[in-house]
């Protein structure tokens, strides 16, 4: 792969991965099945990009991305709702939804630039299965802990909060115990496992 290349693919990889990770909280184009363990693949994607980044800024920008492709599609109904309804000119229509997912995203950037810290002194690749824990537990939490500020902070706009991505699948009988910010936690703490194992085997 030539260094070019790699540039791409580190630029394109987060935001396929957030556009693709937007398709999970509905059916269609994606089967209902499909979609928890699709949102899994797309946000250990993410994680795996996190992890082998180089330094905390890297890490921060990639998530950036992500978030951009995963809001800028997943709340293309805004559009609808101020350029159809509102009668706001489609240029203003198309810059509220990109402004909007730009203003999400930075609460996944915290997230992702405060696991990279955290983790720093055991990456690239954990030495052994506890680290391993630790590490996803340690991106879980910074995950979740943003969901929640997203959720709360300015009224809150909990829209497309990984847990809800998991109506079906085998971490839905989670949901009565823990709630969706339980199973956003669990969900990402998976992900990270599978990132860290992605890692690992390279």
């Amino acid at each position: 792969m030539t260094r070019t290349t790699f540039r791409e693919w580190r630029a394109l990889a987060p935001v396929a991965a957030g556009c693709i990770h937007a398709l999970c909280f509905a059916p269609g184009p994606l089967p209902a099945l499909a979609l928890p363990y699709v949102e899994l693949f797309s946000l250990a994607v993410l994680a795996y990009i996190v992890f082998t980044s180089h330094t905390v800024r890297r890490a921060a920008w990639a998530t950036f991305l992500f978030g951009l492709g995963n809001f800028t599609l997943g709340l293309y109904w805004i559009f609808v709702s101020v350029h159809d309804y509102g009668g706001l000119a489609t240029p203003l229509s198309v810059a509220a939804v990109v402004l909007l997912a730009a203003a999400s995203s930075l609460y996944l950037v915290l997230a992702a630039a405060l696991a990279r810290w955290l983790a720093a002194p055991v990456l690239p690749v954990p030495q052994n299965w506890r680290l391993h824990a630790l590490t996803g537990a340690v991106w879980a939490s910074a995950w979740t802990g943003a969901e929640w500020l997203r959720g709360t902070l300015f009224t809150g706009f909990p829209w497309m909060n990984i847990g809800y991505a998991h109506l079906d699948g085998v971490l839905a009988p989670w949901a009565p115990v823990v709630g969706v910010y339980g199973v956003a936690w669990l969900a990402a703490f998976a992900a990270g496992a599978i990132a860290l194992f992605a890692a690992a085997a390279n």
